[in-house]
């Protein structure tokens, strides 16, 4: 139990006091949850959001009891239990549509469409996406249109159809240049870089993602520096370009440790060891696909894990160590194999 439940923190501020000796309303509630969720205390963070929905119901206040049930979703999705995540924003919109809360509907949308994505539920994903950009038109909110643009677009590259997805992403980052969106920029652009690789169009797909580093850069946004800068190593390592490839990969490393990402870190410390490798150092690359693994194997991430497990028997070959990259194919072959 937490110190704000307990009374247990040494000097409670006046506001906790005064809040602990009555009963905590819905907009309360969410907040402390909302203390806890951002310190990732999903399972600290779930009763208090449960309880705001309780104190809404009560009270028939429908837009607390929405945001309440879009909170308890994005907890549960973090948890990985994304039926329930879908089930809690469903039930969301089904109290929004009573409402003319449009802002708020469309954001329970972007967010349905977040989870059929993580399910693998393309179709359902796309109408999500299409319909929150048509609530948020309606709200006469542009940065939400344009980001719902780019979600639809980026998921339509991933879905193999990178034209339709190009286009629509093309189309939103012209918009959101045209109205001074930095955010909504950024985000098009990683989409762009990504259909234009896909469409082997290499020079295009840089410019775009350095175009996209130096906006990350400017509004200090890490993760998608981090991003930018790894698409930018990819490149330039397929390119021949070893030194700059190590110098974007290193770059990203730092930011991911910085954010505390680990699954950054383990696919920045792979591509510094395929660089090593690329470059005949062996030792080196033992290292980084090492420290790599032991990231992937903390995550529970198999199919990651068996990858390093590939890429340090393949640095052990380069090495001499024939038996022992052996024995690394061996174990990432048994990863690989589909749980009985």
């Amino acid at each position: 139990m937490s110190a704000i439940e307990t009374g247990a923190a040494s000097a409670p501020s006046p506001t906790v006091s005064a809040a602990s000796s009555r009963t905590l309303g819905g907009d309360e509630l969410l907040r402390i949850g909302d203390l806890h969720e951002v310190q990732h205390h999903w399972q600290e963070a779930l009763p208090y959001y449960q309880r705001a929905l309780t104190a809404f119901r009560e009270k028939k206040m429908r837009r607390g009891e929405a945001q309440a049930l879009l909170k308890i979703a994005h907890v549960l999705e973090r948890q990985g239990r994304l039926e329930e995540a879908l089930t809690s924003v469903d039930d969301s919109l089904r109290v929004l549509s009573a409402t003319r809360e449009w802002k708020l509907q469309a954001r329970a949308l972007l967010q349905r469409g977040e989870i059929h994505e993580v399910l693998e539920q393309w179709a359902e994903a796309i109408g999500s996406y299409e319909q929150a950009g048509k609530v948020f038109e309606r709200a006469h909110e542009l940065a939400g249109r344009i980001e719902a643009l780019v979600k639809r677009g980026t998921l339509e590259i991933r879905h193999n159809q990178v034209s339709e997805g190009l286009t629509l992403l093309q189309g939103a980052y012209q918009e959101a240049r045209r109205q001074s969106l930095l955010d909504q920029q950024m985000a098009a652009l990683l989409g762009i870089g990504n259909a234009q690789r896909d469409l082997d169009d290499r020079s295009a797909a840089r410019g775009s993602w350095e175009a996209g580093l130096v906006l990350a850069q400017e509004l200090h946004e890490m993760t998608h520096e981090a991003l930018f800068a790894m698409r930018l190593a990819d490149l330039h390592a397929a390119a021949g370009e070893p030194r700059v490839a190590r110098t974007l990969a290193q770059q990203a490393l730092v930011l991911y440790q910085s954010i505390r990402d680990r699954q950054g870190q383990g696919d920045a410390l792979s591509l510094l060891g395929a660089i090593d490798l690329d470059e005949g150092d062996a030792d080196q690359a033992m290292a980084h696909h090492q420290g790599a693994l032991e990231l992937y194997r903390a995550l529970r991430d198999r199919s990651r894990e068996a990858g390093s497990l590939v890429n340090l028997g393949i640095a052990n070959d380069v090495h001499g160590s024939s038996q022992l990259a052996h024995d690394l194919y061996e174990k990432a072959l048994f990863l690989l194999q589909p749980a009985s």
